[in-house]
């Protein structure tokens, strides 16, 4: 069972605070850890940034769903490191059950671009890419993928808690118990690592967590959710450019 971390020492923002530095264009930079870094971790951020707080919580539940191809398109293209990539999923906040559709393109500039749509809860088993075919067309060229050829590919379920520098036009979230399946596999848990995601809206090493994390040896890592779970939950995905993370990964997997 996931321990949720102290987060008692942060002073809240709102989500109308946070939405002035929403970062739909950013670039990210991911750092994993295992958990046992995060109170030093926690104690060094509080004098910096903000919590993002909702009803007197700070640490919310994700479910998310992403598509693919039979072919695992979307997949194979970011195992290949290709350049102007996209993804496409629908992901739910548990606690106030909004819905949203998402279309994410990473550009040859390693700047992420997201696109969504808030949907219904009960599209999120149902046809919900027909149903949004204009909007998803809008922002998943036809020549690139029909979405006739999408399906669930894996449900990918987290928890997150997220941090605010506004002076510095910042986000850092943290995503921890990662929970993977499809239709035909059990859950896989890796219950012990952090992934922390630093979202800006222009590359700068002069954000307080980033000498930090130097110090504390933390590395930016390449760390994508999605290839991560194809890697656990798929028999016949190729994989070679993910043989040493897939050998990292086993002392997290509970």
């Amino acid at each position: 069972m996931q321990t949720i971390p102290d987060l008692s020492n942060f002073n809240p923002i709102s989500l109308k605070g946070i939405n002035s530095i929403s970062l739909m264009k950013r670039f990210d930079t991911k750092y994993v850890f295992h958990k046992n870094k995060l109170p030093d971790v926690l104690d060094f951020l509080k004098k910096h940034y903000s919590i993002l707080e909702m009803g007197n919580k700070r640490f919310f539940r994700y479910e998310n769903i992403y598509l693919d191809t039979d072919e695992h398109q979307f997949y194979i293209s970011h195992h290949n490191k290709k350049k102007n990539r996209h993804k496409v999923r629908v992901r739910k906040y548990l606690e106030s059950q909004d819905c949203f559709l998402e279309v994410k393109f990473k550009n040859n500039k390693d700047r992420t671009i997201k696109k969504r749509i808030q949907i219904e809860e009960s599209k999120m088993t149902g046809d919900f890419i027909l149903g949004n075919k204009d909007f998803v067309e809008n922002h998943l060229p036809r020549e690139v993928c029909p979405i006739e050829k999408l399906y669930p590919s894996i449900h990918i379920n987290f928890n997150r808690f997220t941090l605010a520098n506004v002076s510095n036009k910042e986000r850092l979230t943290f995503d921890v118990g990662l929970e993977y399946y499809d239709s035909n596999s059990d859950i896989k848990v890796i219950d012990d690592l952090v992934i922390a995601e630093l979202k800006q809206e222009m590359v700068s090493r002069n954000s307080p967590v980033v000498e930090f994390f130097k110090n504390q040896n933390i590395r930016p890592a390449k760390f994508s959710k999605y290839c991560t779970g194809m890697l656990l939950i798929k028999d016949d995905i190729k994989y070679n450019r993910f043989k040493t993370r897939l050998n990292e990964l086993e002392k997290y997997i509970a």
